[in-house]
C-alpha cells in the first residue's frame, strides 16, 4: 500500500511541476514589464478613462497575467522562478486597482483649463 501512494504522489508532484513549468514558459515577461513602465501606465491609464471596452480588455489581460504568476509563484518549491516575481505581482496588483478607480482624474483636475480641454478626445 506504502508504494502505491509513494508512485500517485510522485506522478502528481511531476504532472504538478510540469503543468507549472508550462504556465511559467507562457509567462510573457515583455509585456509584464511593459505594463509597469511609468510611461506605458499613463498611457493605458488615459486610454481607459475614453474608452470603457479598452478597460475592460485591460483588466483581463492583467487578470491573465496576474493568474499566471500566481500559479507559478504556487509551484516556486518545485522549481527555479524569479525572484523578482512577488514584486511584479504586487505592482500589477497596485496598477490594477489603478486602472479600477480611474486614477487619470487625478491628472484631468491637476491640469489648467485650457490644456484640459484639449486632451478631451470627444471634441476631435
Amino acid at each position: 500500500m506504502g508504494d502505491s501512494v509513494n508512485f500517485v504522489y510522485l506522478l502528481v508532484t511531476f504532472s504538478m511541476s510540469l503543468f507549472v513549468l508550462h504556465y511559467y514558459n507562457n509567462i510573457d515577461f515583455e509585456k509584464i514589464d511593459l505594463y509597469l513602465t511609468k510611461e506605458y501606465q499613463e498611457y493605458l491609464l488615459k486610454y481607459c478613462f475614453y474608452d470603457s471596452s479598452f478597460k475592460e480588455d485591460t483588466l483581463v489581460a492583467i487578470e491573465k497575467m496576474m493568474h499566471r504568476m500566481k500559479f507559478v509563484l504556487l509551484g516556486k518549491r518545485k522549481l527555479p522562478v524569479d525572484d523578482d516575481l512577488p514584486d511584479k505581482l504586487e505592482r500589477l496588483r497596485g496598477f490594477r486597482k489603478q486602472v479600477v478607480a480611474g486614477s487619470y482624474t487625478e491628472k484631468l483636475t491637476a491640469m489648467p483649463a485650457e490644456q484640459r480641454r484639449l486632451d478631451d478626445w470627444d471634441l476631435f
